[in-house]
């Protein structure tokens, strides 16, 4: 048979069952059994039930019994039955249960429970005429849920009731909502399981979820929880052990330990358990011989917020004052009498410590100064109708600590004081329920009241709160003429009374250190008007939203979120690292500006019937200088989100940039919560890290001493301007520097060096150091601590280094090309020069012999592969050894000129005296030519080549003075290369060779005259 999930079955009908004529009908139903009027329904949905008459007509006026949640006389949620059982209007009734957000309606809020069974009484009007005229309708949501299963229970499948469907076991079980993989029926059952199970119900096929719950709850505790080792706390001067399990804070009845997650390794002796960091445990309760299921608690180890014993009850839940110290004594005794709101501990030389046993408060017999209480109602309100817990509803202590009585019989003006030592954390919370005579005595210091006093390791107070009987407080309710827990009318007037709430102090500041509580409750003093308090779940470490909404208003201002400015390589600060334990410290020199201060708050808050309005007048943050003097308060501060306010600081804003600024934060509150004239100022304040403007150094050039050369002393303050260089000259009167011989002594300010501008050189390479700080005096600033420079001063005592003497490096020589300039690579003396030199080594390169005696890198050549020069030029080459002493070696670059060749070369001619137009030649015939602009010719050779081809390759004409030109054309170029003999250097040249062909002569026409006249004559 296939088995479906009610969620997504097909049939949905409605069901009728006939009871003596009359009949009752639901629809729609996911499954009906109209023999035991159960059905299982969608409780998501109008569930209409109807009951007919033995007419077969619907009946109205139908009254159900209490309790009727989700039954509606109308489709959805129209018209709640609540307080009217009876549905006059309509002949159907609804059950719906969707949840709702109808504060009005009485029905939880959160709709009906899955899986789930509400059983329905109803009563039909006489004229119906049924018999019976009641009956009752259970309608289950979708499910069951077995909620009776404990721990080791071997309880099976065939055991879960199921409103009396496996009664006698045997039902069909499955381990899907499918139903398609059965179990047997004798499977044992586990917590926290669904099974699935078809009830055998004629008509119904699908298989309904049955949740296997525990029926106890786990115990109650933050899974994970944070511890204090031995060293955290005796490093805050505390003599405590380790923590143990037994210090783990889980409310419950019963509890048992465990460590492993099944269950089955038991811890019994949980004081003997030291805890560390990553650790779980696991811890259940029984309640009724029933155990729950194991909770895990994870274990993280605290390097600070330690305090032992906060909810007053070991790890049985009985009460433990341990780690707690009280004092009492008359406040009547003029010579230890101390008004209310005083400054200053309340626990005189006078006072003695109470030493006597802390029983559990009961208003008849035993009322003491110190009693614990457990829960219940706090009697004397409860005789006047206000019904308020004797311990702290938000956590789930069962023990809270009362402090000074209430009865007012015992005569005595007591006061008394609960002291708590903690190591501290960002805040310190804890609940409270103050309750307070009300006499109405003229000043403030003579009525009964209630102290909050915060110390530092070192007794400073520096957090107070103080609380007088007063109606117009707006924390108090008030109620007139009270009534004593026995009924018989109170003397007093008034009595003021909080509600359960809770306080919360800014401790970031003390983050680490031993702190102190201090809470004191005194009655009047003057007669027997009493004060009283209740004090439950302290708690220390790290703020968090939702931990506490305190009374008494808070205000914190997050420290400022950025780096600072970076120092110089050379700087040997150490900037302080943020601990993890302390409180944030100032940035020093912002680099972003401007600054965005930010926070959080809560408004104080008011009691119950009082009546009129807390008003947030205004939020002002000031940045405060070291001498307390407030230097800028923003004029307007945003609220970005309820609860959150920023300002925003610019650097113009700080007028004298020196030392450190904190940042103070005040709220200002205008309380109205009395009658005509009963308005209040109250206050709150909070500070944060802030910043520093602290020195930034240069670094300085060292001291070089080399070769013996140095002098007895050394003017050490002629560091001074390079240490003061990142500010212009015109300040550097508001900085002071000082020498110390170590770094450890200038780091503390110890042993400087008495003698600095004639510090004796010493013999050996040395550093001393120098450290920067501000002129505090001239400044007129308050010296700030961790705000200065540091840098190192070397000496070196050194030798020079060994190079080759002048001359005898080798010269690099380079004929000029005619280009104007032209570049060499000087850097090939560079093995001979560092022959003697051991590395590591610098070389430089000049060509100014005083830019390399100088050294400072005027006119280094930065490329020597690659110097460009026009003329012949020495290289000097400085080499800088390990000890930076230096030497200098150098050599020439020389650049020789060409040859000078005259630019018009005459041309030799040869005239073909056999017309073959070859002729040969005597090439050195132009020689004289060729040199004839140098004075020696003789240091010049003339190579002659046939061809520019051949100049190139070097092929010379093998016998200049007989060459034979190639016969055509008759002009041939020969190529002459003219070579200076002592440099090397080469001049190109070119002239002509010309064979002329020799002219041809015509024989002549021969005529002949007649000699007419015999003179031989014509």
């Amino acid at each position: 048979m296939k088995k479906f999930l009610l969620l997504l079955v097909t049939f949905i009908g409605s069901y009728v069952s006939v009871h003596s004529q009359c009949d009752v009908s639901v629809s729609p139903v996911l499954c009906g059994d109209p023999a035991t009027n159960i059905y299982i329904i969608d409780p998501t949905v109008d569930v209409g039930i109807q009951i007919n008459d033995i007419l077969g007509a619907p009946v109205t006026g139908v009254s159900w019994a209490s309790p009727r949640d989700f039954l509606y006389m109308f489709p959805n949620q129209g018209l709640y039955l609540g307080a009217n059982p009876t549905n006059g209007f309509n002949n159907t009734t609804y059950f719906n249960g969707n949840p709702h957000s109808n504060v009005n309606n009485p029905y939880p809020q959160i709709g009906a429970e899955p899986n789930s069974t509400y059983t329905y009484t109803y009563t039909l009007p006489g004229s119906a005429g049924c018999t019976p005229s009641t009956g009752q309708i259970t309608l289950i949501t979708g499910g069951f849920t077995y909620d009776d299963f404990c721990k080791d229970d071997i309880t099976t499948l065939d055991d879960i009731p199921l409103e009396g469907y496996n009664a006698s076991g045997g039902l069909s079980w499955y381990s899907d909502a499918a139903g398609t993989a059965s179990i047997p029926n004798s499977t044992q059952i586990q917590g926290q399981q669904t099974y699935y199970v078809d009830l055998g119900i004629t008509g119904c096929s699908e298989v309904f979820p049955v949740v296997v719950e525990y029926g106890t709850p786990i115990p109650q505790a933050e899974s994970i929880q944070t511890f204090c080792t031995a060293a955290t706390w005796q490093a805050a001067g505390f003599a405590n052990s380790t923590d143990d399990l037994s210090s783990v804070v889980v409310c419950g009845q019963n509890l048992q330990w465990y460590s492993d997650a099944a269950g089955t390794m038991p811890i019994n002796n949980i004081n003997s358990i030291s805890l560390a960091d990553g650790d779980t445990y696991y811890v259940t309760q029984t309640i009724s011989g029933c155990e729950s299921e194991p909770l895990a608690v994870n274990l993280l180890e605290n390097e600070c917020a330690c305090i032992e014993n906060p909810s007053y009850q070991d790890a049985s839940g009985a009460f433990d004052a341990d780690g707690y110290t009280f004092y009492t004594h008359d406040n009547h005794t003029p010579a230890s009498q101390v008004e209310a709101c005083n400054t200053g501990s309340y626990i005189l030389s006078s006072v003695p410590q109470y030493t006597s046993t802390i029983d559990e408060y009961n208003y008849n017999t035993s009322n003491d100064q110190v009693n614990y209480a457990s829960p219940g109602w706090e009697p004397w309100l409860l005789a006047n109708g206000v019904q308020m817990p004797k311990t702290s509803p938000f956590g789930c202590s069962d023990k809270s600590i009362k402090l000074n009585g209430d009865n007012g019989s015992h005569g005595a003006r007591t006061r008394t004081t609960m002291v708590k030592e903690f190591v501290a954390g960002e805040v310190l919370a804890f609940d409270f329920m103050f309750m307070m005579d009300d006499p109405g005595h003229p000043t403030i210091q003579e009525q009964p009241f209630v102290t909050i006093k915060l110390f530092d390791e070192n007794g400073n107070e520096v957090q107070s709160r103080c609380v007088v009987a007063d109606p117009d407080n707006c924390i108090f309710n008030n109620i007139s003429n009270p009534l004593k827990p026995d009924g018989t009318a109170h003397s007093t007037p008034n009595l003021v009374y909080t509600d359960w709430s809770c306080i919360k102090l800014n401790t970031i500041e003390l983050q680490g250190q031993k702190a102190r509580l201090e809470i004191t409750v005194g009655d009047c003093i003057y007669s027997v008007h009493w004060g009283t308090a209740y004090i439950d779940n302290l708690y220390v470490g790290e703020d968090s939203p939702g931990l506490c909404d305190s009374a008494f208003g808070y205000m914190a201002v997050d420290p400022i979120d950025q780096v600072g400015e970076s120092y110089e390589a050379c700087s040997l600060f150490q900037e302080p690292i943020d601990p993890n334990c302390a409180p944030a410290l100032a940035v020093i020199n912002p680099s972003t500006w401007p600054i965005e201060v930010c926070g959080t708050y809560n408004n104080p808050s008011e009691g119950t019937t009082a009546t009129g309005s807390i008003t947030l007048d205004d939020i002002v943050i000031n940045v405060v200088d070291g001498n307390g003097n407030v230097v800028f308060t923003p004029s307007a501060y945003s609220s970005p989100n309820p609860g959150e306010f920023c300002v925003t600081i610019n650097q113009g804003d700080i007028p004298d940039p020196y030392g450190e600024f904190t940042i103070e934060g005040f709220m200002e509150y205008n309380m109205v919560c009395g009658g005509p004239g009963s308005n209040y100022t109250y206050n709150i304040q909070a500070q944060s890290n802030g910043f520093k403007f602290c020195p930034i150094a240069g670094c300085p050039s060292s001291f070089d001493f080399c070769g013996g050369g140095a002098s007895p002393t050394v003017n050490l303050t002629t560091k001074d301007a390079e240490i003061k260089a990142n500010y212009p000259v015109a300040d550097h009167g508001d900085y002071v520097v000082t020498y110390y011989p170590t770094e450890n002594d200038a780091h503390n300010e110890t042993n400087p060096i008495t003698n600095p501008t004639t510090y004796p050189t010493p013999a050996v390479s040395e550093t001393v150091y120098a450290r920067l700080d501000f002129d505090y005096t001239a400044l007129g600033v308050a010296p700030t601590s961790d705000c200065y420079d540091l840098v190192p001063v070397d000496i070196n005592i050194g030798q020079n280094p060994v190079v080759p003497a002048a001359g005898t490096l080798a010269d690099v020589v380079l004929c000029d090309d005619g280009s104007g300039t032209q570049t060499v690579d000087v850097s090939g003396n560079e093995t001979a020069i560092v022959a003697n030199v051991p590395a590591p080594y610098v070389l430089e390169y000049y060509d100014v012999l005083a830019n390399a005696q100088s050294g400072n890198g005027t006119g280094e050549i930065l490329d020597p592969t690659n110097y460009a020069t026009s003329t012949s030029q020495t290289i000097y080459v400085r080499v800088i050894n390990a000890d930076n002493c230096a030497s200098i070696a150098e050599f020439n670059v020389v650049v020789n000129p060409q040859p000078s060749v005259p630019a018009n070369i005459p041309n030799l001619e040869e005239c073909d005296d056999d017309t073959d137009g070859v002729m040969t030649f005597d090439l050195t015939d132009n020689e004289a030519a060729i040199v004839a602009n140098e004075p020696n010719p003789g240091d010049y050779t003339v190579t002659y080549y046939a061809s520019a081809g051949d100049r190139t390759n070097g092929t010379a004409v093998p016998n200049a003075t007989a060459f034979a030109n190639t016969g055509s054309p008759d002009i041939m170029t020969i190529y002459v290369l003219v070579e200076d003999t002592s440099t090397g250097c080469t001049t190109e040249a070119e002239f002509d060779i010309e064979v002329i062909a020799i002219p041809t002569a015509t024989m002549p026409v021969t005529y002949e005259l007649c000699d007419t006249n015999g003179d031989s004559q014509e």
